[in-house]
């Protein structure tokens, strides 16, 4: 019984410093990494299809000229990931401005549309302009973290309808 209470107490003490350890390298990227990051996990999102990955970028807060709020945009990215079709996303030349918990990146995306035939064609392809701010969120559900998420998406609204 001795060595089973150790045991448990050598767990839980190497369970904490991992925390501490993986929570005092989690503010290293700078602010401009961090929303790369996002624009990084958008891209793979989409093209892999991660539905999960896709949600967690999107604010609750989320809005767009278009009159689509977070719902809305849940539904449209549901509908583009469950087609048959595949997408390949290049985001090019993206140029970020940051103030305080607020970032604009105007960027040049192009969305080519793999059709379950093969068949390949350019889907859309334009400038896009995408809000972000900072939320509050959870790592591991304990920890509480920074997070940039994505809250309007601009130079889009042509594709909602298609």
């Amino acid at each position: 019984m001795k060595i089973t209470s150790w045991i448990s107490l050598i767990v839980i003490c190497l369970a904490a410093a991992a925390i501490l350890f993986l929570h005092s390298n989690a503010g290293r990227l700078s602010d401009e990494d961090k929303v790369h990051q996002v624009l990084k996990d958008a891209e793979a999102a989409m093209e892999s299809r991660n539905l999960s990955l896709a949600f967690s970028l999107v604010s609750p807060d989320y809005h767009d000229s278009a009159g689509l709020r977070a719902d809305g945009i849940r539904v449209q990215i549901m509908r583009a990931l469950r087609s048959r079709d595949h997408y390949d996303i290049l985001i090019d030349k993206a140029v970020l401005k940051i103030q305080g918990a607020a970032a604009h990146v105007d960027t040049r995306v192009t969305v080519s549309r793999i059709s379950y035939a093969g068949n390949i064609d350019e889907y859309f392809s334009g400038g896009v302009g995408v809000n972000l701010k900072k939320e509050n969120a959870r790592k591991w559900l304990v920890i509480p973290v920074k997070v940039w998420k994505i809250t309007s998406v601009e130079g889009v609204s042509g594709l909602y309808g298609e």
